[in-house]
């Protein structure tokens, strides 16, 4: 008897794309890595800060993924604003993907503002980047709430009223799954998933 061969990952169209032109597309500014620590927050020095799982300081010299303006420059005691800066974490970490045979990175924001030094995680996060008045900011918020990216390379944010919508891809590394999200970005940045579609069926293989 002939064996059946085993049916392919069914694939599906994905979200209809925006139409038209949208503000920071072209120019790739919304696909910056320092796109959010070069935008308008209040902190006097801001830096996005990648952590391993499970989480542990900072080491000497470690380099943050981006960062905005001068660490402990308007602080009375820099020397210990610094060491605070080096050693302090948000309990609540984002991932920047989903999980798979090993936890995906963690990631989170330190600011300083005079001696004041904090760590801002994912509750926080919306409230830190509110009032959301920018295709950069929404996207990432997008991006938080989805596990995914987008494809700078379409149409993937829009302004519509009381904020924004951002179609977002998340691939799971288990599997290979892909699903692509419509989701409405507040201005208090609160981000609430609309849409999901499906694009790619996992292949049923199993993280070791």
């Amino acid at each position: 008897m002939t064996p059946t061969p085993s049916p392919a990952p069914f694939l599906v169209a994905g979200l209809s794309r925006f139409r038209g032109p949208v503000s920071g597309n072209a120019a790739g500014e919304i696909c910056r890595t320092d796109r959010l620590v070069r935008g308008a927050l209040r902190p006097h020095y801001v830096m996005l800060e990648p952590r391993s799982c499970p989480p542990r300081p900072l080491r000497a010299g470690s380099e943050p993924l981006a960062s905005r303006g001068v660490l402990c420059a308007t602080a009375v005691d820099a020397a210990s604003c610094k060491a605070h800066a080096s050693s302090v974490m948000a309990q609540d970490m984002w991932a920047t993907g989903p999980d798979g045979g090993a936890p995906a990175p963690r990631v989170f924001f330190v600011f300083t503002r005079g001696d004041e030094v904090g760590a801002i995680g994912v509750k926080e996060l919306p409230g830190f980047l509110a009032p959301v008045e920018n295709p950069s900011d929404a996207v990432y918020l997008a991006e938080v709430a989805t596990l995914g990216t987008i494809d700078c390379a379409k149409p993937s944010v829009r302004a519509v009223t009381g904020g924004f919508e951002v179609i977002t891809t998340t691939t799971y590394p288990c599997g290979g799954e892909v699903t692509e999200s419509r989701t409405f970005v507040a201005a208090d940045g609160t981000a609430t998933i609309r849409q999901e579609v499906q694009t790619h069926a996992a292949s049923g293989g199993e993280c070791p």
